[in-house]
């Protein structure tokens, strides 16, 4: 008869110590059997997990690094800069090389806009080096000032004025006469030399061809210069001297 039977039956209504330790190791026999088949079920799905998850690696790396920052991702992103597209996606752009502060697709040390990356180039003029205007020719156009105080810098060795040819001491004579008497001739004379000189160093001058002829005709037939034409003198030229002495003034001191 088992123990339950047993029990239901005792005529007496009490349970002995016997019966009572009966019923512990039953109790402990179902615990340890119900613990021993949970341990047994757990470790079978860790394996089978860890079996899955290894025949699966690939699976598993795409759902694994979702929203994920690894270093190697890290790594390939840096210097890098984000921008938004027209659809308004964010997209890497690989930043300007260090020294690179123009348009002019990124050469180092190249600091102008659109020269097309010549080094040491810091203008617009074509790529010429180490030339800071915006010619084409790699000169700058100077003073009259300049060229009277720099003769060791001239390109010619004499110079044609209207009709007459100059050495370089006697050009150099005419730059150094003062033009406080108001001499148009010597006003023109000036700036025509320096302007000249310019052009024979090499700066474009086909903005002024017209006016170097004019100045050239206006001052041939007068005689070597200075030719004295003052506002008392009768030549009738002297407003179309003055005149065109201003604009080669101009270019003298555009820098190109």
């Amino acid at each position: 008869m088992s123990i339950r039977k047993r029990l239901w039956n005792e005529e007496t209504g009490l349970v002995s110590p016997r019966d009572l330790l009966l019923v512990s190791l039953a109790l402990t026999a179902v615990l340890v059997a119900a613990v021993t088949s949970f341990s047994e079920s757990g470790s079978t799905g860790s394996s089978n997990a860890s079996t899955q998850s290894n025949g699966g690696s690939k699976a598993g790396s795409e759902i694994g690094y979702t929203g994920i920052s690894s270093a190697n991702a890290s790594t390939a992103g840096s210097g890098f800069e984000d921008r938004t597209d027209a659809m308004g996606v964010a997209v890497f752009e690989p930043p300007e090389p260090d020294g690179d502060d123009d348009d002019d697709g990124g050469v180092v040390g190249d600091d102008d806009d659109d020269d097309g990356g010549s080094v040491g180039d810091d203008d617009d003029d074509g790529g010429v080096g180490d030339d800071d205007d915006d010619d084409a020719t790699g000169e700058d156009a100077l003073t009259q000032g300049f060229w009277k105080n720099h003769p060791e810098d001239w390109p010619v060795d004499s110079l044609t004025l209207g009709d007459e040819t100059y050495s370089q001491q006697e050009a150099i004579d005419l730059l150094k006469t003062s033009v406080g008497s108001g001499d148009a001739s010597l006003i023109l004379a000036h700036q025509l030399i320096a302007a000249k000189l310019n052009m024979a160093n090499g700066v474009d001058g086909s903005g002024i061809a017209n006016t170097v002829a004019e100045a050239d005709a206006l001052l041939s037939g007068g005689g070597r210069l200075p030719q004295g034409v003052t506002p008392g003198s009768a030549n009738p030229n002297r407003q179309n001297m003055i005149d065109a002495g201003a604009v080669l003034d101009a270019f003298n001191n555009s820098g190109h």
